[in-house]
């Protein structure tokens, strides 16, 4: 087997990884936010505060895995060129500014961008979304 096909084989396998690391965490953070509010003794109350963790920390991950997966594309790009410049001009000796124009700017850094994508945080808020909305229709149909 070639060195090309191994490090195909590798890939799936890193983003399943990384994508199960994602759930894990975030699986904590909702035990996190369900242990430090009080749970209601109502049953009904108690499912709708888990399902409200749920949701929050998934739009949380969706949110971050969208900003996350959107830099991969060097959408940001200007901004960072735009700071970097802001500050050559405010203070001249502190900032080096090797780069010439935008264009040479955006070719450094997708040079420097990594090739992985951070794709999991996205989908591991994706996966917590749809639980979130399996334990709302299941409270609708046992107590709405």
């Amino acid at each position: 087997m070639t060195s090309q096909g191994k490090e195909r084989d590798k890939k799936p396998f890193i983003s399943w990884k990384s994508w199960l690391i994602q759930l894990a965490v975030a699986l904590l953070l909702v035990g996190g936010i369900i242990l430090l509010r009080d749970l209601p003794q109502e049953p009904a109350d108690r499912l709708r505060a888990i399902d409200d963790a749920f949701s929050i920390i998934a739009l949380l991950y969706l949110c971050i895995g969208s900003l996350l997966w959107v830099s991969t594309t060097g959408f940001f790009d200007i901004f960072g060129f735009a700071v970097r410049r802001a500050l050559h001009a405010l203070i001249p000796g502190m900032v080096r500014d090797a780069t010439g124009d935008y264009y040479e700017y955006q070719e450094e850094h997708r040079r420097k961008r990594r090739e992985r994508s951070l794709k999991s945080t996205f989908f591991a808020g994706l996966f917590l979304l749809a639980v979130s909305i399996v334990l709302t229709v299941f409270w609708y149909e046992m107590y709405g």
